[in-house]
Protein backbone atom coordinates (compact mmCIF):
# COMPACT_ATOMS: atom_id res chain seq x y z
CA UNK A 1 0.00 0.00 0.00
CA UNK A 2 2.80 2.36 0.85
CA UNK A 3 4.54 1.61 -2.44
CA UNK A 4 1.36 2.38 -4.39
CA UNK A 5 1.00 5.68 -2.51
CA UNK A 6 4.58 6.66 -3.26
CA UNK A 7 4.10 5.91 -6.96
CA UNK A 8 0.97 8.06 -7.03
CA UNK A 9 2.73 10.95 -5.32
CA UNK A 10 5.62 10.71 -7.74
CA UNK A 11 3.27 10.63 -10.70
CA UNK A 12 1.44 13.69 -9.42
CA UNK A 13 4.76 15.41 -8.79
CA UNK A 14 5.94 14.80 -12.35
CA UNK A 15 2.62 16.06 -13.68
CA UNK A 16 2.78 19.24 -11.58
CA UNK A 17 6.38 19.91 -12.59
CA UNK A 18 5.36 19.54 -16.25
CA UNK A 19 2.47 21.99 -15.81
CA UNK A 20 4.71 24.45 -13.94
CA UNK A 21 7.37 24.23 -16.66
CA UNK A 22 4.79 25.01 -19.34
CA UNK A 23 3.57 27.95 -17.24
CA UNK A 24 7.09 29.33 -16.90
CA UNK A 25 7.69 28.91 -20.62
CA UNK A 26 4.60 30.96 -21.32
CA UNK A 27 5.80 33.64 -18.93
CA UNK A 28 9.20 33.74 -20.59
CA UNK A 29 7.66 34.15 -24.02
CA UNK A 30 5.30 36.91 -23.00
CA UNK A 31 7.39 38.74 -20.41
CA UNK A 32 9.60 41.42 -22.03
CA UNK A 33 11.82 41.54 -18.94
CA UNK A 34 12.88 37.96 -19.65
CA UNK A 35 13.92 38.65 -23.21
CA UNK A 36 10.73 37.34 -24.84
CA UNK A 37 8.38 39.29 -27.09
CA UNK A 38 5.54 40.96 -25.24
CA UNK A 39 2.31 39.95 -26.95
CA UNK A 40 0.08 42.09 -24.75
CA UNK A 41 0.37 44.97 -27.23
CA UNK A 42 -0.73 42.89 -30.22
CA UNK A 43 -4.07 43.54 -31.88
CA UNK A 44 -5.01 46.64 -29.92
CA UNK A 45 -5.13 50.35 -30.62
CA UNK A 46 -2.03 51.74 -28.96
CA UNK A 47 -1.27 55.04 -27.33
CA UNK A 48 2.04 56.38 -26.11
CA UNK A 49 1.33 55.56 -22.48
CA UNK A 50 1.10 51.84 -23.41
CA UNK A 51 4.88 51.70 -23.89
CA UNK A 52 5.90 54.00 -21.02
CA UNK A 53 8.59 52.38 -18.86
CA UNK A 54 6.76 53.02 -15.59
CA UNK A 55 3.93 50.83 -16.94
CA UNK A 56 5.75 48.10 -18.85
CA UNK A 57 9.16 47.89 -17.11
CA UNK A 58 10.46 47.07 -20.60
CA UNK A 59 13.70 49.05 -21.20
CA UNK A 60 13.76 48.15 -24.89
CA UNK A 61 10.63 49.92 -26.16
CA UNK A 62 11.32 52.98 -28.31
CA UNK A 63 9.21 55.54 -30.13
CA UNK A 64 10.65 56.70 -33.43
CA UNK A 65 10.44 60.49 -33.89
CA UNK A 66 11.32 62.14 -37.19
CA UNK A 67 14.21 64.63 -37.05
CA UNK A 68 15.24 66.34 -40.27
CA UNK A 69 13.56 63.61 -42.31
CA UNK A 70 14.93 60.55 -40.50
CA UNK A 71 13.55 58.44 -37.66
CA UNK A 72 15.40 58.77 -34.34
CA UNK A 73 14.61 56.52 -31.34
CA UNK A 74 13.36 58.02 -28.08
CA UNK A 75 12.72 56.36 -24.70
CA UNK A 76 9.29 56.83 -23.13
CA UNK A 77 10.36 57.15 -19.50
CA UNK A 78 7.02 57.73 -17.79
CA UNK A 79 3.43 58.77 -18.43
CA UNK A 80 3.31 60.71 -15.17
CA UNK A 81 5.43 63.77 -16.00
CA UNK A 82 2.99 66.57 -15.29
CA UNK A 83 0.35 64.09 -16.43
CA UNK A 84 2.01 63.51 -19.82
CA UNK A 85 4.53 61.13 -21.42
CA UNK A 86 8.18 62.11 -20.99
CA UNK A 87 10.42 61.27 -23.94
CA UNK A 88 14.22 61.23 -23.84
CA UNK A 89 16.41 60.96 -26.92
CA UNK A 90 18.18 57.60 -26.86
CA UNK A 91 21.38 58.78 -28.55
CA UNK A 92 23.38 61.85 -27.68
CA UNK A 93 23.35 64.62 -30.25
CA UNK A 94 26.21 64.19 -32.74
CA UNK A 95 28.33 66.98 -31.31
CA UNK A 96 29.06 67.74 -27.64
CA UNK A 97 28.08 71.27 -26.66
CA UNK A 98 28.72 73.94 -24.04
CA UNK A 99 26.24 74.49 -21.24
CA UNK A 100 26.66 78.25 -21.16
CA UNK A 101 29.03 81.07 -21.99
CA UNK A 102 31.34 82.39 -19.31
CA UNK A 103 29.38 85.04 -17.41
CA UNK A 104 28.08 85.81 -13.94
CA UNK A 105 26.02 82.91 -12.58
CA UNK A 106 26.64 80.88 -15.73
CA UNK A 107 25.36 77.74 -13.95
CA UNK A 108 21.81 79.10 -14.01
CA UNK A 109 19.68 77.04 -16.43
CA UNK A 110 17.02 79.48 -17.61
CA UNK A 111 18.14 81.16 -20.87
CA UNK A 112 21.51 79.42 -20.73
CA UNK A 113 23.09 78.63 -24.09
CA UNK A 114 21.84 75.03 -23.98
CA UNK A 115 18.33 76.10 -22.96
CA UNK A 116 18.14 78.53 -25.88
CA UNK A 117 19.60 75.99 -28.30
CA UNK A 118 17.07 73.30 -27.41
CA UNK A 119 14.05 75.60 -27.79
CA UNK A 120 15.19 77.43 -30.91
CA UNK A 121 17.60 75.46 -33.09
CA UNK A 122 17.07 71.87 -31.98
CA UNK A 123 13.26 71.99 -31.95
CA UNK A 124 13.33 73.01 -35.62
CA UNK A 125 14.55 69.52 -36.50
CA UNK A 126 10.91 68.54 -36.11
CA UNK A 127 8.10 69.26 -38.55
CA UNK A 128 5.76 72.13 -37.71
CA UNK A 129 3.06 69.57 -36.92
CA UNK A 130 5.37 67.80 -34.46
CA UNK A 131 6.42 71.07 -32.84
CA UNK A 132 2.78 71.84 -32.19
CA UNK A 133 2.29 68.36 -30.74
CA UNK A 134 5.01 68.80 -28.12
CA UNK A 135 3.47 69.83 -24.80
CA UNK A 136 4.61 72.90 -22.88
CA UNK A 137 6.14 71.41 -19.72
CA UNK A 138 6.54 73.07 -16.35
CA UNK A 139 9.95 72.08 -14.99
CA UNK A 140 11.61 72.80 -11.66
CA UNK A 141 15.00 74.54 -11.71
CA UNK A 142 17.32 75.91 -9.06
CA UNK A 143 16.69 79.62 -8.48
CA UNK A 144 19.42 82.01 -9.60
CA UNK A 145 19.60 83.48 -6.09
CA UNK A 146 20.54 80.03 -4.71
CA UNK A 147 23.79 79.88 -6.69
CA UNK A 148 27.21 80.67 -5.27
CA UNK A 149 26.20 80.19 -1.68
CA UNK A 150 24.18 77.04 -1.28
CA UNK A 151 20.71 78.59 -1.24
CA UNK A 152 17.68 76.30 -1.02
CA UNK A 153 15.17 77.93 -3.37
CA UNK A 154 13.86 76.50 -6.63
CA UNK A 155 11.54 77.99 -9.22
CA UNK A 156 9.45 76.93 -12.22
CA UNK A 157 9.80 77.63 -15.93
CA UNK A 158 7.82 76.43 -18.96
CA UNK A 159 9.68 74.78 -21.82
CA UNK A 160 9.02 72.64 -24.88
CA UNK A 161 12.43 70.92 -24.78
CA UNK A 162 14.73 70.64 -21.77
CA UNK A 163 17.47 68.70 -20.00
CA UNK A 164 16.72 66.24 -17.21
CA UNK A 165 17.72 66.99 -13.62
CA UNK A 166 19.90 65.50 -10.89
CA UNK A 167 16.78 64.41 -8.99
CA UNK A 168 15.27 62.75 -12.06
CA UNK A 169 18.34 60.51 -12.26
CA UNK A 170 16.66 58.65 -9.36
CA UNK A 171 18.26 60.68 -6.63
CA UNK A 172 15.49 60.71 -4.03
CA UNK A 173 16.76 63.51 -1.85
CA UNK A 174 18.51 66.60 -3.13
CA UNK A 175 21.76 67.36 -1.34
CA UNK A 176 22.51 70.69 0.31
CA UNK A 177 23.87 72.00 -2.99
CA UNK A 178 22.16 69.78 -5.60
CA UNK A 179 18.60 70.85 -4.96
CA UNK A 180 15.48 68.76 -5.57
CA UNK A 181 14.24 69.45 -9.09
CA UNK A 182 11.24 67.28 -9.96
CA UNK A 183 10.77 63.64 -8.97
CA UNK A 184 13.00 60.54 -9.34
CA UNK A 185 12.42 58.53 -12.52
CA UNK A 186 12.17 54.78 -12.00
CA UNK A 187 14.02 54.04 -15.25
CA UNK A 188 17.25 55.47 -13.83
CA UNK A 189 17.30 53.29 -10.70
CA UNK A 190 19.97 51.25 -12.51
CA UNK A 191 23.25 53.05 -13.11
CA UNK A 192 23.56 51.25 -16.45
CA UNK A 193 20.35 52.90 -17.68
CA UNK A 194 22.05 56.29 -17.36
CA UNK A 195 24.82 55.39 -19.81
CA UNK A 196 24.35 57.21 -23.10
CA UNK A 197 25.97 56.65 -26.48
CA UNK A 198 26.60 58.53 -29.66
CA UNK A 199 25.21 56.86 -32.77
CA UNK A 200 28.68 55.54 -33.58
CA UNK A 201 28.47 53.38 -30.43
CA UNK A 202 30.87 55.45 -28.31
CA UNK A 203 29.73 56.17 -24.75
CA UNK A 204 29.63 59.83 -23.79
CA UNK A 205 29.02 61.96 -20.71
CA UNK A 206 26.02 64.33 -20.79
CA UNK A 207 24.77 67.50 -19.13
CA UNK A 208 21.93 67.72 -16.62
CA UNK A 209 20.11 70.99 -15.95
CA UNK A 210 20.91 71.05 -12.22
CA UNK A 211 23.61 73.47 -11.03
CA UNK A 212 25.60 72.89 -7.88
CA UNK A 213 24.32 75.70 -5.70
CA UNK A 214 27.60 76.00 -3.83
CA UNK A 215 29.14 77.60 -6.91
CA UNK A 216 28.12 80.06 -9.60
CA UNK A 217 29.39 78.04 -12.56
CA UNK A 218 29.25 74.33 -11.71
CA UNK A 219 26.53 71.92 -12.93
CA UNK A 220 25.70 68.22 -12.68
CA UNK A 221 26.28 65.64 -15.38
CA UNK A 222 26.30 61.89 -16.05
CA UNK A 223 29.57 60.07 -16.73
CA UNK A 224 30.34 57.36 -19.27
CA UNK A 225 29.68 54.62 -16.70
CA UNK A 226 26.38 56.08 -15.50
CA UNK A 227 27.86 57.83 -12.49
CA UNK A 228 26.59 61.31 -11.55
CA UNK A 229 28.98 64.11 -10.70
CA UNK A 230 29.56 67.85 -10.96
CA UNK A 231 31.77 69.83 -13.29
CA UNK A 232 32.72 73.41 -14.00
CA UNK A 233 31.24 74.64 -17.26
CA UNK A 234 34.19 76.74 -18.40
CA UNK A 235 37.91 76.97 -17.79
CA UNK A 236 40.92 79.04 -18.80
CA UNK A 237 40.75 77.69 -22.37
CA UNK A 238 37.03 78.32 -22.86
CA UNK A 239 33.76 76.51 -22.25
CA UNK A 240 33.77 72.77 -21.59
CA UNK A 241 31.79 70.56 -23.96
CA UNK A 242 29.52 67.68 -23.00
CA UNK A 243 26.88 65.45 -24.58
CA UNK A 244 23.23 66.49 -24.95
CA UNK A 245 20.09 64.36 -24.53
CA UNK A 246 16.98 66.44 -25.28
CA UNK A 247 13.74 65.61 -23.45
CA UNK A 248 10.17 66.71 -24.09
CA UNK A 249 6.58 65.63 -23.44
CA UNK A 250 3.75 64.35 -25.62
CA UNK A 251 0.15 63.63 -24.64
CA UNK A 252 -0.53 60.25 -23.06
CA UNK A 253 -3.27 59.52 -25.60
CA UNK A 254 -1.02 60.14 -28.63
CA UNK A 255 -1.71 57.25 -31.02
CA UNK A 256 1.17 55.01 -32.05
CA UNK A 257 1.64 51.94 -34.26
CA UNK A 258 4.21 49.15 -34.29
CA UNK A 259 7.13 49.40 -36.66
CA UNK A 260 8.61 46.17 -35.27
CA UNK A 261 8.53 44.29 -31.93
CA UNK A 262 10.23 47.07 -29.95
CA UNK A 263 10.07 50.17 -32.16
CA UNK A 264 6.88 52.17 -32.51
CA UNK A 265 6.10 55.29 -34.52
CA UNK A 266 3.47 57.98 -34.28
CA UNK A 267 0.23 57.10 -36.01
CA UNK A 268 -0.68 59.18 -39.06
CA UNK A 269 -4.41 58.79 -38.36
Amino acid sequence: MDNVYIKKVRSCGVFLILIYSLFLSGCMINNPNNGGRDKTLDNKELTLQDIAYNRTKNPDYRIGIEENGRIVPYLVLTDEYNGECLLLREFLLDEPMKYNVAKEYSGYYENSEIDKYLNNEFINRFSSEMRNTIVDSTIVITARASLDGGGKNTTFINRKVFLLSFTEMNRNIGSRTNLKEGEPLEYFAKDSNRIAYYENGRAGSWWLRTPNAGYADVVCGVGTKGEIGISGIHGTEGEYLNGIRPAFCLRRETKIVKADDELFVLSKD
